[in-house]
Parts: C-alpha cells; sequence; structure tokens
C-alpha cells in the first residue's frame, strides 16, 4: 500500500506539473494576442503566430487528457472500439495534419502506391496512437531531429504502421518495462523530459483491442528507437462484396 500511495503522489505531481505548461503557455499567448488587439492597428502577423501557439498548446492538452482518459479505460478493461472500415494511410495523415508546421517539417511520411489497407478499426482511436508514437519520437529526437513515419503491407493479411527516430533509443531495461503503466526512466527523468509514463501503455491496449500488436525495437542508448505497430486487414475480397 505505502508504493501505491508513493506512485499515486509522483503520478499526480507529474500530471499537475505537465499540464500547467501548455495551460501557462495558452495563457501568455492570448493575453499578448488580446494586448496586441487592442491596437489601432494590430500586427497581425504576432497575432496569428500567438493564436497559433495557443491553438497548439490547446491540442497538446487535450491529447494528455485523452492518454489518461485511454490508459484508465484500458486498466478498467472498459476500452471499446467502434469499429468501421477505415484507410490506414488515411488515419495517419490525417493524424500528422494535428502536429503544428514546425514538427510537420521534421516528418518524412512514407507509403505504399496503390494498396489500399483497410481494416476495421476505431480511426479516433487509432488516430491517438499514431499521435503518440509520433509525439514520442519528436520528443526523444534531437532538436530538428527526422522522424519516420511508414505505413505498409505487414505479414498474413496485416497492415503494418513504423515509427522511427535517431533520439535518446532504449537500454535493454528500459524497453522491457517501456509499455508498462507510468513507465518513465530514469534517464528521461534527469533530462528533464516531460510525459505522463501512460502513452505505450495507452497505445498497447488500443493495438490489443483491434486484434494487432505493438513492438519497440532500440539498439540501445543513443541509437534511436523504433515502434511497429500491425493490425488485421479487412479481406478485399470481403470488400468487393
Amino acid at each position: 500500500s505505502d508504493r501505491i500511495e508513493t506512485l499515486r503522489e509522483s503520478f499526480l505531481a507529474t500530471t499537475m506539473h505537465d499540464v500547467r505548461q501548455p495551460i501557462t503557455l495558452m495563457e501568455g499567448s492570448l493575453v499578448l494576442a488580446e494586448r496586441w488587439l487592442r491596437d489601432e492597428q494590430p500586427p497581425t502577423e504576432r497575432v496569428h503566430e500567438a493564436v497559433g501557439d495557443a491553438l497548439a498548446a490547446t491540442g497538446e492538452l487535450i491529447g494528455m487528457i485523452d492518454t489518461m482518459s485511454d490508459a484508465s479505460r484500458v486498466a478498467m478493461g472498459a476500452l471499446q472500439p467502434d469499429l468501421e472500415p477505415a484507410s490506414l494511410e488515411a488515419i495517419v495523415r490525417e493524424a500528422l495534419e494535428l502536429f503544428g508546421e514546425p514538427s510537420r517539417q521534421r516528418l518524412r511520411l512514407h507509403v505504399p502506391q496503390g494498396r489500399h489497407l483497410i481494416g476495421s478499426w476505431d480511426p479516433g482511436l487509432l488516430r491517438r496512437v499514431v499521435v503518440n508514437l509520433v509525439s514520442n519520437a519528436l520528443k526523444y529526437s534531437p532538436e530538428g531531429g527526422a522522424v519516420d513515419v511508414e505505413v505498409e503491407p505487414g505479414e498474413g493479411g496485416t497492415a503494418r504502421l513504423v515509427v522511427r527516430d535517431e533520439g535518446l533509443g532504449m537500454t535493454a531495461d528500459e524497453a522491457a518495462v517501456v509499455f508498462d503503466r507510468f513507465a518513465r526512466s530514469e534517464r528521461v527523468r534527469h533530462k528533464g523530459i516531460p510525459g505522463l509514463g501512460l502513452g505505450l501503455y495507452a497505445c498497447r491496449g488500443i493495438v490489443a483491442a483491434h486484434g494487432g500488436t505493438i513492438e519497440v525495437h532500440s539498439s540501445g542508448s543513443g541509437d534511436g528507437t523504433t515502434v511497429t505497430v500491425e493490425l488485421p486487414l479487412i479481406d478485399e475480397r470481403d470488400l468487393a462484396d
């Protein structure tokens, strides 16, 4: 019980700290925009930039809330995907559009030509998986570092999503617990990188609820990380019917 209490207090402290950051950015950006709009000739570009920063912070906060909600439902066994025929390429493209322009410039998307990777999936949940994986890749990469996002046919009637970065990488010990709830390595904590330790836990639960698999591979510290998701496809003959 002492360990549970310690984990709970640590999680609450981390959550409050991480949630406060985008709220502070939103407030500061909107205060500046409101101040500039009082001018007789408002500096349009500066107002636009401030509102853009506020929107980006809003998206970050919504992402945190979604992650906590998904992780909670996974832990309670209450995650119920709303399944429909959906394209993995479309889901990925929609997810990447949620990132700001500086982040999108760092992303390299690779998709197959002439292949329709369609599955019976919950597009909203899988978009959150993509956003989570890409956010992690950007966060743990060096400033300006590129992130590769690949959509391709997998093996045995599956669609494969691969997110690859050239960032911090993982030790064998870190990789062994990366899908645990609240998992955050001491190395990451010491670098001051924000995070709830729930993202990959929620992703694994969402992928499993779709009958898929998710794996993380890293050659070691400093060698980058590759996350591979495989999801079952709808048989193309069923689509034709």
